[in-house]
């Protein structure tokens, strides 16, 4: 086992960055942990994007909503992080909260626009088409069905969950 007491903090910060992007969770939510309580005995404040990195091992180490509770304090004491953002919505990707995910990439992007993380996140989650009847709701019957016609019409595979209907079958 390794004495964080012995790094200093931007060592600390480093191997904590690196165990993150390495998906090694506890070790990074430890490095986090130490930094965070060496900056709180000295009564100083942490800065955001650390203590979103923090919250999003804590996430991954089966403390979802401590993480996220952490996650937004940081997001308090800095609107305009990226990286806070970026953290967010991926613990709401963890959650399964797809839409706060969105909200929070989408605040992300406004802030840092070339944030690589949140580029990458935004590519990944992929990107709604307008719905055909944009005066309508998206959940609205008919923009699902016209929606699927166009999908279908287009060659598209059929989204998951999507049931499948045998060739011949009547509608």
């Amino acid at each position: 086992m390794v004495n964080w007491q012995e790094l200093s903090e931007a060592e600390l910060v480093r191997v904590g960055r690196e165990a993150l992007r390495s998906l090694r969770f506890e070790r990074a939510r430890d490095v986090f942990r130490e930094y965070t309580e060496r900056l709180y005995r000295e009564v100083r404040p942490v800065p955001a994007g650390i203590l979103a990195n923090y919250a999003l091992a804590l996430g991954h180490c089966n403390s979802l909503k401590e993480g996220i509770a952490l996650c937004q304090k940081a997001q308090k004491s800095d609107r305009r992080a990226p990286e806070v953002y970026y953290c967010l919505a991926k613990l709401y990707l963890l959650a399964r909260s797809r839409k706060q995910a969105w909200e929070a990439l989408d605040l992300g992007l406004s802030y840092g626009p070339a944030h690589a993380g949140l580029i990458q996140l935004q590519k990944q989650m992929g990107v709604r088409r307008n719905p055909p009847l944009p005066f309508l709701h998206r959940d609205n019957p008919l923009n699902v069905r016209i929606g699927k016609a166009l999908r279908r019409r287009k060659g598209a595979p059929p989204r998951k969950g999507t049931p499948r209907r045998p060739s011949g079958a009547a509608a």
